[in-house]
């Protein structure tokens, strides 16, 4: 038996203690993971609904710089002003408002969402994905919330109450879900179903042609005329990011940051423990001749395997409970990315290695007379 088999079969003699310190760490990467998920899903659904494919350019009442506390109007004969102007493929409305939503017959209090009106059911600003359904197809029909219609128990075909007028559910929309409430789509053309003010609309969203920068024609817009602002769509998404999350972000930010240090320490000091938890198989290594620095580099190895056996467990748990929360919790918004876990491995093996390295300094003090006492 060579050197190398002998170190690495008397290090791997207590697997029991491997596989728990394995999970701790994996349940380190757990919380970690999850509580970044959830501190981006905040605005998961603002800045998927402004972001989506075509609304290059939004135009908004002066004033008014993003879609939650837009207060002013624009008329509505602005949208034909706008599409005349070159580099503009589209021109269209969006109006804004909430409503109540409640299920016929229900004695319990109904919803209060964030409606929109667009050109349905192609038009721009409608529904960035829908989850199953349909978009609108007459002003008759709404599209809700993944999360609205779990809480209100319909789905498609069934009948709600928008500011007690019936409305179809035509569809189910995904990615549109602000936490504190969600989004209902309808067409335009249901504005005065709903009391919502005719002849003004909330916004006019633009789509430009390949050879207009965005940029460029959101401050022409804002040069037409003194009542218009023009933003471009990474603009505008960066505003609603802003004031979907200043109220939750810097706690959320808080938490993730605490939650990470402390997730760091305890794995610091799982690892610590599993080396020291050697000690006795160290000295049995160096009283028969072993090398020391063998011993170390089969201690590293032993350590980085079981740091990244945890950290590809808690990864995979967190991917599992983030995909089933979908389903169970639609109200509970969390948005997973590959590159948390890229953040988070490399930091949690950097933590062990150190953490091992600190007890492994102190192999030459070790003596092999250790092994042998009782």
């Amino acid at each position: 038996m060579t050197s190398h088999d002998l170190v690495r079969r008397s290090l791997s003699a207590r697997p029991s203690r491997v596989v728990a310190s394995s999970a701790g760490i994996a349940g380190c990467v757990l919380l970690v993971l999850l509580l970044f998920s959830v501190s981006r899903g905040i605005t998961t659904g603002v800045s998927s609904f402004v972001g989506q494919d075509g609304a290059d350019v939004w135009v908004a009442p002066r004033g008014s710089d993003n879609l939650i506390r837009n207060s002013g109007l624009l008329p509505s004969s602005a949208a034909a002003r706008l599409a005349t102007l070159p580099g503009v493929l589209r021109a269209e409305p969006v109006l804004r408002g909430f409503v109540s939503v409640s299920r016929p017959r229900d004695p319990g209090p109904g919803l209060n969402l964030l409606a929109i009106g667009y050109r349905a059911p192609s038009g721009l600003g409608g529904p960035p994905l829908m989850d199953r359904g349909r978009s609108p197809a007459n002003p008759h029909e709404v599209v809700l919330d993944r999360a609205a219609a779990w809480r209100l128990g319909v789905v498609p075909t069934d009948t709600v109450l928008l500011n007690d007028v019936p409305f179809m559910v035509s569809g189910v929309s995904d990615r549109t879900n602000l936490i504190a409430t969600q989004f209902a789509f309808v067409s335009e053309s249901a504005a005065p179903r709903l009391g919502i003010l005719p002849g003004a609309v909330s916004f006019i969203v633009l789509e430009v042609d390949g050879d207009t920068a965005p940029e460029t024609l959101a401050r022409s817009v804002s040069e037409l005329d003194s009542a218009f602002v023009g933003m471009s769509r990474s603009r505008f998404v960066a505003n609603n990011v802003r004031e979907v999350a200043a109220g939750f972000r810097p706690m959320q930010s808080l938490l993730s940051l605490v939650g990470f240090l402390i997730a760091a320490i305890f794995v610091g000091l799982l690892v610590h423990s599993a080396v020291e938890d050697r000690h006795r198989e160290i000295s049995i290594l160096l009283a028969i001749g072993t090398p020391a620095f063998l011993a170390a580099r089969g201690i590293l190895l032993n350590v980085f395997a079981m740091v990244l056996a945890g950290c590809l467990l808690g990864s995979g748990v967190a991917l599992i409970i983030a995909r089933s929360l979908r389903y169970w919790i639609p109200t509970l918004e969390l948005a997973p990315r590959f590159a948390d876990t890229g953040f988070v491995i490399p930091s949690f093996l950097m933590v062990g290695m150190i953490a091992a390295i600190v007890p492994l300094l102190r192999l030459r003090n070790v003596d092999p007379v250790d092994a042998f006492r009782p």
